[in-house]
Order: C-alpha cells, then sequence, then structure tokens
C-alpha cells in the first residue's frame, strides 16, 4: 500500500471516530453507550449534563456538565453544589462531589443508592444570579 493510501485511510477512520463521539457519546472513561443529557437555561447561564442511560448502584458515577454564559463562552467562576435525588422517596439528599475539568467544563460524581429513576440537581451561582439544572437518569 502507498503512503499517501494509509494516510488517507487514517484520516477516514480517525474522522469515523471523531464524529460518533460528537454525536452524543459520553466522552469520559471511554464508555461507548449513548449519553443522555439535560439542558438548563437561566440567569445568563446555559448547563447542559450528560450521563450514561443507565447509572450503577451503589457505586460511584460520573456525569458532565458544561457551563457557558448567554454569549457561549465557557463559565469557570461558579459555585456548584450537587446532589443526587430519588424523587418522591425518603432517602433524602445525597451530596455529589463537584470536580472543574476545563474552562466551563465539571465531572459530577455521585452514588444512587438504589434501584429506580434519580435526579442529579446542581445549583450554579453566579454573581447574584442562580440557575438549577436537574438531570434524570435511572440506576440499577
Amino acid at each position: 500500500m502507498s503512503n499517501k493510501l494509509v494516510l488517507g485511510a487514517a484520516v477516514v477512520g480517525l474522522l469515523l471516530i471523531g464524529g460518533s463521539l460528537s454525536s452524543g457519546m459520553l466522552q469520559r472513561g471511554g464508555d461507548s453507550e449513548r449519553a443522555t443529557s439535560s439542558v438548563a437555561d437561566g440567569a445568563g447561564l446555559r448547563a447542559e449534563i450528560r450521563s450514561q442511560p443507565v447509572a450503577a448502584v451503589m457505586s460511584a458515577n460520573v456525569l458532565l456538565l458544561s457551563l457557558t454564559n448567554a454569549a457561549g463562552y465557557p463559565v469557570q467562576d461558579a459555585e456548584l453544589t450537587a446532589y443526587f435525588v430519588m424523587p418522591g422517596m425518603f432517602c433524602g439528599h445525597i451530596p455529589a462531589v463537584v470536580q472543574p475539568l476545563a474552562a466551563g467544563e465539571y465531572e459530577i460524581t455521585g452514588i444512587p443508592v438504589m434501584e429506580g429513576a434519580w435526579q442529579a440537581n446542581v445549583t450554579i451561582k453566579q454573581g447574584e444570579e442562580t440557575l438549577v439544572a436537574v438531570h434524570s437518569f435511572k440506576a440499577k
């Protein structure tokens, strides 16, 4: 095979891989399942939360949050607080850990304690403004 043919095949392969990652796959950790996502807009902010469709019970699960301002620029100076909540159940609010990854990108890690429908409730404060983002997911 000529070098041009090998290079062309490599470029096509990279384009196919890149296209599948950008079309809704959760990118962190090499997971290949389709990600679910939720969007919250308000207070001059836009939050998008992504997760695997099914979380593992009694295990640390990672959600990814992208935060931008009204102009679409990444927000770095916001204060984020997150909880995993099981709607309609008396298991309280389970604190989740929020870690910044890059400008406007955050990782939320929490543990759902039983099977069923869950929500990640994220409160985002920037200055005097507050936005609450809710992301629904299932745990098994």
